[in-house]
């Protein structure tokens, strides 16, 4: 898949977009939809995994640990000294309950969110390879049961940012299966002119989807009949956007967002840790050099990212330097 850092630097961008707290327009957030970002990780990251035919528990969680939960014990501490956080904050942030608690609202939620749903994967990879498309229907069954059982059973809707996108997680586990279900071309197989066709369609696709996130997601959010149940307007959007980008790809570099698709859970994180601060300095000394409001307010955004992608980068070289130490001490280990 060529386009997935790509595609993950783009929605590393639409999320970058979407917290930042300085409205670019008089009009509010105009990114508004740009919480799709967070669906395009989720699509990702489970298109990729559903490519793999046999998931074992022991070795991809482990790996998950020490590539999304171990950074993110690290980014805990550094906001548990920075922050002055309670010892009990930290240890409900560190076992999951701050997002049980707080949702969407839980220091570096989507982390946790997802450190949880992996957990998950193995078995659903099992279940895929037992009854193959089937399981796509019982695991969507899955999750409308989930969502109207923890709802109305119990008046519990704190994890429905994370019920309720899991069926654009199953769409891209089975994502392959679907399309050739579907008879549909992969754009390897095509020619240029259903290249240009399929471009087209997708394009009225994405449109479609960010014009349902905007009404049903952000002016007016559809809670019913479940909380929150507008997530799964991003689902057009998403595939969209996945179809345009792997045409894109065939051609193009795009090494920018190449680049910062390598960052994307540091990024995110430095930017929900330290984004407003810095924001903030910014606005507040760059108000007497720069007179032009919407020029002050789009260099604040643009030095941010620049600050939060540069340490983030630093995070992400160090970090994988010890990661690889790490590994190659345990490998060692093993052979003696």
């Amino acid at each position: 898949m060529k386009s997935k850092r790509v595609l993950m630097g783009f929605a590393a961008l639409l999320i970058f977009l979407f917290h930042f707290y300085i409205p670019l327009s008089s009009e509010g957030n105009i990114f508004a939809f740009a919480y799709l970002g967070v669906d395009i990780f989720f699509f990702v990251s489970a298109y990729s995994l559903g490519k793999k035919e046999d998931i074992k528990f022991v070795p991809f969680i482990k790996n998950r640990l020490l590539s999304v939960y171990i950074p993110f014990v690290i980014f805990a501490l550094i906001s548990f000294f920075h922050k002055g956080w309670k010892i009990e904050k930290l240890l409900k942030v560190l076992c999951g309950l701050d997002f049980f608690e707080k949702s969407g609202g839980a220091f570096l939620w989507y982390l946790i969110a997802i450190m949880f749903l992996y957990l998950l994967v193995p078995f659903f990879s099992w279940l895929k390879g037992k009854i193959k498309s089937l399981a796509f229907l019982i695991l969507n069954l899955f999750w409308i049961t989930t969502a109207f059982v923890l709802e109305y059973a119990f008046n519990f809707t704190n994890i429905n940012i994370l019920i309720l996108r899991l069926p654009v997680f199953f769409i891209g586990f089975f994502y392959d299966e679907i399309k050739s279900l579907l008879k549909i071309k992969s754009v390897d197989q095509m020619n240029v002119k259903q290249k240009v066709i399929s471009a087209l369609i997708d394009l009225c696709i994405v449109a479609v989807g960010i014009i349902l996130i905007l009404c049903f997601g952000t002016k007016i959010k559809l809670n019913k009949p479940v909380t929150e149940l507008y997530y799964i307007f991003a689902v057009p959007a998403v595939i969209g956007l996945f179809e345009l980008f792997n045409l894109a790809c065939l051609n193009w570099k795009f090494i920018v967002l190449e680049f910062l698709g390598k960052l994307t859970l540091e990024v995110y994180a430095f930017q929900m840790m330290f984004g407003y601060n810095v924001e903030s300095f910014l606005l507040k000394n760059l108000k007497n050099l720069i007179q032009i409001n919407p020029l002050r307010k789009i260099i604040t955004f643009l030095v941010t990212l620049l600050f939060i992608v540069l340490i983030a980068f630093i995070f992400h070289f160090l970090y994988n330097c010890v990661k690889s130490m790490f590994m190659k001490t345990n490998k060692q280990k093993e052979v003696i």
